[in-house]
């Protein structure tokens, strides 16, 4: 039986990784490896053995009983070890690994991402009806993390977000669609911490206002209650 894929170097062997970026992550094989080898690299190397005289070894029972001891049990884990059966749902060292893709009413695709072991992890990345770029977010461990950002149908980005253990953690900047800003504001713990800031589109402030944990403090340059 031949392997059907090159032998894995001697060393530990790495699952493969998450992260957001709209890029996916490609999920290693999950052949069964002893010491950094698959199973089934053992095989030329047990047939050899298998034809060669008895060895005593130092408690007196012959090599050739325990070779032929380990190539029965190693036949039977050879079945499964040297075959790579794609589906959308494999073992990976870091779990069980599923794609998910949702679909609109007509069938294109509204959403890709992934689970592992139930969480979602890695990139999710969100389409409009005609299959232009929606949204970008990223999880890790069912949380979402880092830099989110939405577009509008043209490709413009529409809004940024930044969040830290799903909740938002730094500035939540919107956009008009010809790119100035429209409202701006800073989170700590998914709530209202610092300026929050409006503009009309032709760059005019018209609304500033100040938070302390979602506590209102002041109100275009004016402590709260002076107004």
């Amino acid at each position: 039986m031949e392997c059907p894929h090159p032998p894995l170097p001697p060393k530990a062997v790495q699952a493969g990784g998450v992260g957001l970026s709209a890029a996916s992550t490609a999920i290693p094989h999950s052949t069964p490896t002893l010491v950094g080898f698959r199973i089934c690299d053992f095989v030329p190397i047990l047939r050899a053995h298998k034809t060669q005289s008895a060895i005593y070894m130092n408690n007196k029972i012959p090599a050739g009983y325990a070779v032929a001891a380990m190539w029965f049990i190693l036949q039977v884990l050879l079945l499964g070890s040297c075959q790579n059966q794609p589906s959308d749902t494999q073992t990976a060292q870091t779990g069980v690994v599923e794609k998910k893709t949702e679909n609109y009413a007509n069938g294109k695709t509204s959403r890709t991402y992934r689970r592992v072991d139930g969480k979602i992890e890695g990139p999710m990345v969100d389409y409009y009806p005609d299959g232009k770029l929606k949204a970008e977010r990223n999880f890790v461990g069912g949380q979402q993390v880092g830099k989110t950002i939405l577009y509008y149908p043209d490709g413009q980005v529409k809004e940024v977000q930044y969040y830290e253990n799903g909740l938002k953690n730094g500035g939540d900047t919107m956009f008009y669609a010809n790119g100035k800003p429209q409202f701006a504001v800073t989170f700590k713990d998914d709530k209202k911490n610092g300026y929050l800031r409006k503009w009309l589109e032709n760059d005019s402030l018209i609304y500033e206002a100040k938070f302390e944990l979602d506590s209102l403090r002041e109100v275009n340059g004016r402590p709260v209650g002076q107004q």
